[in-house]
């Protein structure tokens, strides 16, 4: 019984670990994906202003899909 309880805690540990790093792979993922778009606008405009801002943003993004209970 013992031995049972502790595979079964061992299980859940397991899972809840895979899906937290699933979900901040698909963050880092996304961010990227935003990233480059930004950067592509920026090849066509030249605009360092609206550059600077849109990775801010993108930033902002990146760390409230990662840390989505520390709201400010």
């Amino acid at each position: 019984m013992k031995y049972t309880l502790i595979v079964v805690l061992v299980l859940i540990f397991l899972i809840g670990f895979t899906m937290a790093d699933s979900r901040e792979a698909n963050c880092y993922e996304e961010h990227d994906k935003t990233r480059k778009g930004y950067e592509e606008i920026y090849e066509d405009t030249n605009d360092v202003e609206l550059y600077n801002h849109s990775i801010a943003a993108a930033l902002q993004q990146l760390k409230e899909c990662l840390y989505p209970y520390n709201k400010e």
